[in-house]
């Protein structure tokens, strides 16, 4: 799971091997969450 980015206890990632659409994962005290990234042209 590369890290792509870590700030006051928030860590920023992404799984290798996930699926469409792009996506990122955060995780901070505990709990997790997914954001989905749009690219617009």
């Amino acid at each position: 799971m590369p890290k792509l980015y870590e700030y006051l206890g928030l860590d920023v990632f992404f799984y290798s091997n996930e699926h469409q659409p792009v996506h990122v994962h955060g995780r901070c005290q505990g709990r997790e969450g997914r954001a989905d990234l749009r690219i617009v042209e």
